[in-house]
């Protein structure tokens, strides 16, 4: 009886990770017709060097991101699948590796919103973010960061388990499951916090326009206000 539920089970495994091949072939298949049109029609970069740092330019790192992602798990998917690459530190790493790269996609999207008002509107943006320098080395680090802290953690696991020290294997996963919950908690509130502040300076800006009845475009700002909005919720 046991044998027949653990064979259930790894069949259910097996189909998920066949339907997830399928999915992420797709998304990278469109992703990768977005991301042509965009650098080569659009003439768009993923990134851009500006005051002395790099910067990725918001939409289309997220696509570059957002591919990389899909292809690092349909890699893990089809070694699932056709049970290759029996190695456990590889599969940790691959694994989480893929996890880290959407980390990263989100993360860009917090560089995106802080970016872009600075782009539309200076005056807005030295409301919200003084330094453009801080705000540079704060969304990098959280981008960053995973890498190093998550990686540390992936690969302990792996290798410990690996020599055969359970507790040790344990004592990595545990501390891996504590740091990716920082980590989210980081960005998932910073990007709350800075979404919320965003609409309140240029729905401030939008009213105040519209009350001094001057002759001036604020289509451009009430776009910018429901794009952010519609992200938010």
């Amino acid at each position: 009886m046991y044998q027949h539920t653990g064979g259930r089970a790894e069949d259910i495994f097996r189909y998920i990770n066949i339907v997830i091949i399928a999915l992420t072939a797709c998304v990278i298949i469109v992703g990768l017709g977005l991301l042509y049109h965009r650098l080569v029609n659009l003439k768009q970069v993923i990134f851009e060097y500006r005051n002395n740092f790099i910067r990725p330019r918001a939409m289309e790192a997220i696509l570059f991101f957002m591919v990389l992602f899909n292809i690092l798990r349909l890699i893990q998917a089809i070694v699932v699948v056709s049970d290759t690459a029996q190695n456990i530190v590889f599969r940790q790493f691959i694994f989480e590796f893929s996890y880290e790269m959407g980390f990263t996609t989100l993360g860009v999207y917090l560089f995106g919103i802080i970016h872009a008002l600075r782009e539309s509107d200076r005056a807005i943006f030295d409301q919200w973010m003084y330094s453009p320098l801080f705000a540079d080395v704060l969304c990098t680090s959280i981008i960053v960061a995973p890498y190093f802290t998550n990686t540390i953690c992936s690969l302990g696991a792996g290798i410990s388990a690996y020599m055969g020290l359970t507790d040790q294997a344990n004592a990595f996963a545990q501390a891996l499951y504590t740091v990716w919950t920082a980590h989210c908690l980081i960005l998932s509130s910073l990007t709350l916090f800075a979404g919320y502040r965003l609409l309140n300076i240029l729905n401030t800006h939008i009213k105040r326009k519209e009350e001094s009845k001057a002759n001036i475009d604020v289509s451009k700002v009430k776009l910018g206000a429901s794009k952010v909005q519609f992200h938010q919720s």
